[in-house]
């Protein structure tokens, strides 16, 4: 998990820094994590938390966290802040949480935890045989899933795996959990990787051009409305 924290010459950064820290490794379930402490903003990396400082005399957070959103709308945004003039802005880019600066810190851990149980739930963890082996998938890998006649295809990020078809109601069951729509009979698809729908179809992030069902579309167009809000 990539969790950055922007510094604005703030010392108060470094507290939230250690309450981070402390809340994280106390999680032994967490494979691993990584804090960056930036004054500037990397957007060459997807980071899954960020924590932004926004007060009246510094709101350029704002715009960095609706780029941040533009490019990885999965990113968990905390604003830490020490009034509430910005609160309404900050969640109309859909802020995780706004936090006053001077919080309790039992408030701190719950929101944390809250902020966990939402990462788990994108990037959940399950093992399939496929005709490379045992192979770990997190769904946050995966771009769409494919099945025909007796096979299963599974697109991820950096491969394709093949897998039995008889391993399909349980793989939905864990996709429809997250954020995959169904567009067709043959194709279920992570929204996280859309780039946009045509008027038959959606092209995908890889570049990937995939048909939707005409009877699904209106359905398919809600659900992924949606998602994005």
């Amino acid at each position: 998990m990539n969790i950055l924290i922007l510094e604005n010459q703030n010392n108060y950064f470094q507290q939230i820094k250690s309450l981070v820290e402390d809340y994280m490794f106390s999680q032994n379930e967490i494979d691993e994590y990584k804090i960056d402490i930036l004054k500037d903003c990397d957007y060459s990396k997807t980071y899954d938390a960020a924590f932004f400082y926004l007060n009246k005399k510094y709101t350029q957070s704002l715009d960095i966290a609706k780029l941040m959103k533009k490019n990885n709308p999965n990113c968990i945004i905390f604003f830490i802040s020490d009034c509430y003039h910005y609160i309404h802005e900050a969640f109309q880019i859909n802020a995780f949480q706004y936090i006053f600066k001077f919080m309790d810190y039992s408030f701190f851990q719950k929101e944390m935890e809250r902020m966990l149980l939402n990462y788990k739930k994108r990037n959940f963890k399950f093992m399939l045989h496929t005709n490379s082996g045992k192979i770990l998938f997190r769904t946050k890998d995966i771009i769409y899933v494919e099945s025909y006649y007796n096979h299963l295809k599974i697109i991820t990020t950096k491969n394709t795996y093949i897998s039995n078809i008889k391993q399909k109601n349980n793989l939905h069951k864990i996709l429809k959990t997250s954020s995959f729509i169904k567009i067709q009979r043959s194709f279920i698809i992570n929204m996280n990787h859309i780039m946009y729908f045509t008027h038959n179809g959606v092209l995908l992030k890889n570049k990937v051009f995939l048909p939707t069902s005409p009877l699904r579309k209106e359905q398919i167009m809600l659900e992924y409305n949606k998602f994005q809000k």
